[in-house]
């Protein structure tokens, strides 16, 4: 593998910071942007994040 391969990006966004963390943290946000997909994490640096969501083309 190529631990070297680091992709990165960067956006200025012109917003109180807790208008702009909020939706990346919120599970119920997360749920409707995300079509559906389930997040869990305690958001803490280093924890992990869980997401659980269909697959392409799975019913409903």
């Amino acid at each position: 593998m190529h631990d070297d391969l680091i992709a990165r990006a960067s956006i200025l966004i012109d917003a109180p910071i807790d208008e702009v963390w909020r939706p990346l943290v919120d599970p119920e946000a997360i749920e409707r942007y995300m079509f559906g997909t389930t997040v869990i994490s305690n958001w803490h640096e280093g924890s992990s994040i869980v997401w659980k969501g269909r697959v392409a083309g799975e019913a409903v």
